[in-house]
């Protein structure tokens, strides 16, 4: 009896830990505010990260996962501010692509941090993004391959617009993309 009674305390007691731990909330150290060289750490649950995630991954799809067959340079407007839009069209993406006859596929996204500014207007994220090139066309000349996945890195600027974050500027180099798989 005595033996169960101490089975039973136990079996409380782990369980009362383990709901506690798993209902605290998750602080990371990839989202923060940074102010006069001070960083505040944000939950994942913030809705400033929890928008921007959205927003980088909304992006990232539309800026990684096309057919020259069917691009349209206006799919990003939604997700972009006026500034970053007028200095886009200023360049041949769209152009690029459907010369160049390139396919490919968005698979994911690897957060390293994003960096707010201390009142939360603007950020700036640095993460690697994952893409299967499917069609690769004149990449075949940078050494990309049809069906193989590579990961770049991206620095990305972010501003509200209208209460709402918006993609302000896009890094993305061809050439410090790495193969991950055939």
């Amino acid at each position: 009896m005595k033996r169960s009674l101490y089975f039973l305390f136990f079996l409380i007691l782990v369980t009362s830990l383990i709901v506690g731990c798993s209902t605290q909330k998750v602080t990371s150290k990839m989202y923060y505010i940074e102010e006069n060289g001070k960083k505040d750490y944000l939950d994942e649950e913030n809705k400033d990260v929890v928008e921007l995630l959205a927003l980088i991954e909304a992006y990232e799809k539309v800026e990684n996962d096309y057919d020259y067959r069917t691009v349209d340079k206006t799919a990003r407007y939604p997700y972009v501010t006026e500034r970053y839009k007028n200095f886009k069209e200023t360049g041949r993406w769209e152009e690029d692509i459907k010369c160049g006859k390139i396919c490919m596929k968005w698979c994911n996204f690897e957060m390293n941090y994003i960096k707010f500014d201390e009142s939360l207007q603007e950020a700036e994220a640095d993460y690697l993004t994952c893409f299967t090139v499917k069609e690769c066309g004149c990449l075949e000349e940078r050494g990309f391959e049809d069906g193989a996945t590579y990961q770049a890195p991206i620095t990305l600027q972010a501003k509200k617009e209208d209460g709402k974050w918006k993609v302000d500027d896009y890094t993305f180099t061809s050439k410090n993309a790495k193969k991950i798989k055939n």
